[in-house]
């Protein structure tokens, strides 16, 4: 099992938005290419049957990458509630072998 932190799990989603704002700026700069270019270079009539495809995969790309953001957003806020920091104050150590106690008697 891994542990993340809220933090480290907001750091992912943003890293990840960051991705796939790249990725969308990628997508329209080789849609203007492929829209400007002179079709009758073979290079260019070749890149404008394919791209369809591939701009299909990258659109598939870029819907999981935001999945994976808005997932791990959602998770960051469950690690938030069960992530509690441990403090090293006299009453959070007497609370914690409080809970051990009863634990160790159930």
């Amino acid at each position: 099992m891994i542990r993340m932190s809220a933090s480290e799990l907001r750091k992912l989603s943003s890293d990840t938005q960051r991705q796939l704002d790249s990725l969308g700026q990628v997508i329209q700069q080789i849609e203007r290419v492929v829209s400007s270019a002179d079709s009758q270079d073979p290079i260019v009539r070749s890149m404008r049957t394919r791209w369809p495809a591939d701009k299909d995969a990258l659109d598939q790309l870029a819907a999981d990458l935001m999945e994976w953001s808005a997932r791990c957003n959602q998770l960051a806020v469950v690690a938030n509630e069960i992530n509690l920091p441990t403090c090293d104050s006299k009453q959070s150590r007497r609370a914690n072998k409080v809970a051990l106690r009863r634990s160790n008697h159930e």
